[in-house]
Order: C-alpha cells, then sequence, then structure tokens
C-alpha cells in the first residue's frame, strides 16, 4: 500500500491452523535503510488481528487461542533433521534475533522516560502473556542497545517473519485443530525515519526478487452528503 516513498506497508491475510506457522525466510525488509555503519536502521509498525477460539467459561482466559508473532534478522538458513519429530521445516535459521522483543531496546525508550511515540505502544503489548486477538508492535530500530544492534542489525544478514498458531489446553480437548483455525489479517509499515530513501520502491523490489505475488492495494474514500436548498429541494453531493 502506497502513501510516500519513504514508506510502504504489507497487508496478508490468511487462516493459520492450530499447531502450524507460516515462516517467511526472506522478509522483503528494504536493502537500503543501512546506515553509515553497515546497520539495519528504519521503522516497524506492525498490527496484527486474529478471530480467536472464544470461551466465556474460562474466565479471564476466555480467548483461547492466539497467534504470535516473531520478525528479524539472522545469518544464514541451515537444514533441519526431519526425522525428529517436532521438527516440521526443512529449513532453519542460524542465529536469529526477533527484533520486536521489547527487551533489546534500551531502558529509557521500554520505560516510556522518552518523548518517542513507540514507548507507549510497546508497553500496550508487554503486560502478560495473555492471548490477545489484536496486538500491535511499534519498534524504531535505532533504539536498540548497542549491543542488540551489533548482534541483530549488520546489514549482511536476512530478514525473516514467522506466524505461528497458539491453544490452550482446555480448547485443544474440545475441538480439532481445523476447528481452532484462526483467520488473521497483519499490516507492517516499514519507514525511513530521515526520509531519505524510496523505501516503496525497495520492498517492491525485493517483492519480485524472492517471488512473492503481491498487487497493489489501492484506498479510497466516498464521501455522500445530501443537502437541501431553501425552496426545500434536495441535491445529493
Amino acid at each position: 500500500m502506497y502513501n510516500a516513498p519513504h514508506e510502504i506497508t504489507l497487508v496478508l491475510r490468511d487462516t493459520i491452523e492450530k499447531g502450524k506457522y507460516i515462516d517467511i525466510m526472506d522478509f522483503p525488509y528494504p536493502d537500503n535503510l543501512v546506515d553509515e555503519n553497515g546497520l539495519f536502521y528504519g521503522e516497524i509498525v506492525a498490527t496484527l488481528v486474529t478471530s480467536p477460539y472464544l470461551d466465556g467459561t474460562q474466565g479471564p482466559e476466555y480467548c483461547q487461542t492466539d497467534v504470535m508473532l516473531s520478525m528479524g534478522t539472522y545469518d544464514s538458513i541451515k537444514e533441519r533433521d526431519l526425522e525428529i519429530a517436532t521438527v516440521r521445516n526443512p529449513y532453519g535459521r542460524n542465529n536469529p534475533h526477533n527484533v520486536l522483543l521489547s527487551s533489546h531496546y534500551q531502558a529509557r525508550y521500554r520505560k516510556g522516560r522518552s518523548s518517542s511515540g513507540f514507548s507507549s505502544e510497546r508497553q500496550l503489548r508487554d503486560e502478560s502473556l495473555k492471548y490477545h486477538p489484536v496486538k500491535k508492535y511499534a519498534v524504531n530500530l535505532h533504539e536498540m542497545t548497542e549491543a542488540h544492534r551489533m548482534r541483530s542489525l549488520p546489514s549482511a544478514r536476512k530478514w525473516y517473519l514467522q506466524l505461528k498458531s497458539l491453544a490452550n489446553y482446555a480448547a485443544e480437548q474440545l475441538l480439532s485443530n481445523a476447528e481452532l483455525a484462526q483467520e488473521f489479517c497483519l499490516i507492517i509499515t516499514i519507514s525511513d525515519p530521515h526520509k531519505q530513501h524510496d523505501i516503496y520502491s525497495a520492498v517492491t523490489r525485493n517483492l519480485d526478487r524472492f517471488s512473492f505475488p503481491h498487487s497493489n492495494i489501492k484506498l479510497h474514500n466516498e464521501n455522500r452528503i445530501d443537502l437541501r436548498n431553501s425552496f426545500g429541494e434536495d441535491h445529493e453531493v
């Protein structure tokens, strides 16, 4: 979705069954968002909305299913042993780092003592492990601690995105995996805080390069206003 050259919004909608996941090993993060030190930078805002299975008899844990989002960088792809019962994907990641984890960011941003608009958003999602149907993540990579920046953001690293379906034990006992399937919509906006680079074109090129089927989303508003003149005649604008 186009808003301005220095940012892009990606929308992913799908359905995911309990115990399964979507693992994108070549996430199209803009390769021109690299600073003078050879480190990735940028602002990422992600909103994840799901349709969980609800059970009112479970009290505060009425949301019985959840979708977990992780996004970050890794060194390289490795082959995995499919003979191990818990391994389902023949490929994995070497040395992954999830950039959405608040523990990777400096304390003054995490505690809200900064004027950064990302502090309050980060606090909204860092409350507990309770399942939530709507989650919002907002990070500025420059706010990472120095150690995590050096570990996570060198421009030679690859980007990934993973969505994983979860369910509480009570729901697992009542329903099948198919019945616990959840629809979701993930909206991710990536922007250049300095407004120096053409992020929209860079991500679009990477979508083509990594063979992602994609299409543009065009938004328009249609406002209809009924007006009545002094003669009592109705007009529509």
